[in-house]
């Protein structure tokens, strides 16, 4: 019996440990950066995913685990442009997903519909 209860402990933890490494179907956009060529959005589960916003400003993300378009509309560059990476141009960020959901930030770095 006594044998029995930590095999019992251990077949119910696994499952419950597997099932958070799993990715998560409800993960939503919960960061950006915004350089003036990539948009990053990373999601509440970790995935991260990009765009060359310099090709397509708007479009959908692609190679992303999530379906979701954005759009960016540069209002000014850095003045640091040298600095790209360093420093986000201005700019509005709108990512909205296939059941109607939007999120918008503003750059640098302001999410503006919390």
């Amino acid at each position: 019996m006594t044998r029995l209860i930590p095999r019992l402990a251990l077949a119910l933890l696994v499952p419950l440990l597997a099932a958070c490494a799993w990715p998560q179907p409800h993960a939503v956009p919960d960061r950006i950066s915004l350089s003036a060529r990539v948009l990053t959005v990373v999601f509440t589960d970790g995935t991260t995913c990009r765009a060359d916003i310099a090709v397509l400003p708007a479009g959908r993300l692609t190679d992303c685990a999530y379906p979701i378009r954005y759009e960016v509309v540069i209002e000014r560059q850095s003045h640091l442009r040298a600095l790209d990476p360093l420093f986000s141009p201005y700019a509005t960020v709108l990512l909205r997903d296939d059941r109607g959901r939007r999120w918008t930030w503003r750059t640098p770095h302001r999410r503006i519909d919390r």
